[in-house]
């Protein structure tokens, strides 16, 4: 398209009420940014794509401000107000009290090579900064106000079945005709049969979570890409720790965010997955629902998933800007349409679900253990010591008083993991369920659930000496950043009061030296079996 004038006018210095060093123009389909160097300005094309329209100086105006409001619950110290740009005598300027000529976003430039999706690129994206990510998405989603903007005229509500399903059909709808590739053909209708069959089992529960508050005016572009990771001695960073900072919030059509959280969810961990970073993806999921709690949300994640990748696949298909169907084989989006399209096909294979249980006392290595192991092979853990707070209405790392740690006090919490297991497994996961499990009533409890489940049925049975798991208690106490409050005193009071693995049980052990290197592909090869 033809720039206006202002464009070329904001390449220059003078245009700016601040010192500008190095202007550059970053240019997408859908706005021009201008970095100056302390700061950026976005400023949104005149161009209507239907799903979106700037067309007007008041819709974009209304757009600005839409997109400070919404970004600045997330990230207050990049969006920093909406500004005119203005026609005065001695030329264009920033929030001059000239002619109005547009508006844009001002906001903090940041070092914009500290995006995650750079960082994984580099292979620096440690497992600290995803922890943080999930932690984050968590808070962000239970602060949300659970309404959500209402649907224009003619259109379903947002978060409704129809709603959901509506671009789903239109994804394979659009796909279809640009495909001259057979085998891609076939794939694509497979996928679009488990979609549909999926939607028609899962059509009840998508109703039931939108009137029950789980669809909120989420971020809706929840890639790595829009995630931005602060170093602790950065000047846009408040706190004396690293933080991660999500921006781009999308402000421009509700129908890509008024979504089930359990959607963005799925999005966010789907992107990592595309990046080849599964491990990282099930550090994610868990870290959000250790935080979060949603577990429900599971019965969904596939549905979601696979939506998602056909989204990515579509989007690439449609940049090559050809609609004949050969001319589109030619392209490099094309690949990148294929690389999605298998995603959403492998998406389609039933996962292997199991339940494990770990044992072991206080500092034997349980909760390391039983990470590592989730995150080699997909599953779901789930901590004692996290549900148990939960049930009292504490977050995982706030302290608990002796009500949370009676014996009714414990009985609540394995029936509620007992809950969530059976849920975890039915949503097709393998389940770890992270405990000392040295009573013997709480480990028939849940083999007998892996019976009525029709699962394989483990025992992670943590060990270490004492000497080291007092070394660990006290060292864990000194950091305070554990759900778990067990100190030695309380590890010697397990010790006298431990129930022994039975013989049967002993069959379905796993004995692991925390002090050794873990034998990972063993352990995750055994607990296929």
């Amino acid at each position: 398209m033809e720039s206006p004038e202002f464009v070329e006018a904001m390449q220059r210095p003078e245009c700016y009420p601040h010192p500008a060093r190095q202007i550059r123009l970053v240019e997408t389909h859908i706005s021009w940014v201008f970095l100056t160097g302390d700061y950026a300005y976005k400023v949104k094309k005149p161009v209507n794509l239907g799903f979106l329209d700037f067309s007007g100086l008041p819709q974009r105006k209304h757009f600005c401000e839409e997109e400070l409001r919404l970004n600045s619950r997330l990230a207050p110290q990049l969006y920093l107000g909406v500004v005119a740009i203005t026609r005065q005598s001695r030329g264009i300027t920033i929030d001059g009290d000239g002619e109005i000529l547009d508006y844009a976003v001002r906001m903090a430039q940041f070092d914009a090579t500290q995006t995650l999706d750079l960082l994984a690129q580099r292979k620096q994206l440690d497992r600290a900064a995803i922890r943080r990510v999930g932690i984050k998405l968590a808070d962000f989603h239970r602060a949300l106000e659970h309404q959500v903007a209402q649907a224009e005229v003619g259109d379903p509500q947002p978060g409704t079945p129809e709603a959901v399903w509506a671009p789903i059909a239109e994804n394979f709808a659009q796909i279809a005709p640009l495909l001259a590739d057979a085998g891609d053909l076939d794939k694509l209708e497979r996928v679009r049969r488990w979609s549909t069959a999926a939607f028609d089992r899962l059509e009840k529960l998508i109703g039931q979570r939108e009137a029950g508050g789980f669809v909120r005016q989420c971020h809706g572009d929840l890639h790595l890409g829009n995630m931005l990771l602060l170093a602790a001695d950065s000047p846009l960073n408040p706190t004396d720790k690293r933080d991660i900072l999500f921006f781009d919030r999308i402000e421009f059509n509700p129908r890509f965010s008024c979504i089930d959280i359990a959607g963005e969810l799925a999005f966010a961990v789907m992107d990592l997955e595309a990046r080849e970073l599964a491990e990282q993806a099930n550090l994610l999921l868990n870290t959000y629902l250790e935080f979060g709690g949603d577990f429900q949300g599971l019965q969904l994640h596939n549905f979601y998933k696979v939506y998602f990748a056909v989204v990515r696949a579509k989007i690439n298909l449609l940049q090559t800007g050809a609609s004949d169907p050969r001319q589109v084989l030619r392209h490099a989006g094309y690949r990148e349409f294929v690389r999605y399209l298998n995603m959403a096909v492998e998406y389609l294979r039933p996962r292997q679900p199991f339940l494990a249980i770990t044992h072991g006392l206080s500092g034997s290595g349980k909760s390391v253990v039983a990470e590592q192991i989730a995150s080699a092979c997909g599953a779901i853990r789930l901590r004692s010591d996290v549900e148990r707070k939960r049930l009292f209405g504490l977050a995982p790392h706030q302290s608990g008083d002796k009500r949370i740690y009676t014996a009714a006090a414990s009985k609540q919490t394995f029936d509620r993991l007992e809950m969530l297991a059976a849920q975890v497994c039915g949503a097709g996961f393998p389940c770890i369920v992270d405990a000392t499990f040295l009573k013997a009533r709480y480990r028939r409890l849940f083999s007998s659930l892996a019976r009525r489940l029709r699962l394989p049925f483990h025992i992670l049975d943590c060990r270490a000496p004492e000497a080291v798991l007092k070394e660990r208690l006290v060292a864990r106490s000194e950091l305070g950043d554990d759900p778990s409050e067990a100190d030695v005193a309380v590890m010697l009071k397990q010790k006298r009061v431990r129930q022994g693995l039975t013989k049967n049980e002993a069959a379905c052990t796993i004995a692991i030296d925390t002090t050794a290197d873990l034998r990972l592909q063993e352990i995750v090869d055994q607990l296929g079996r």
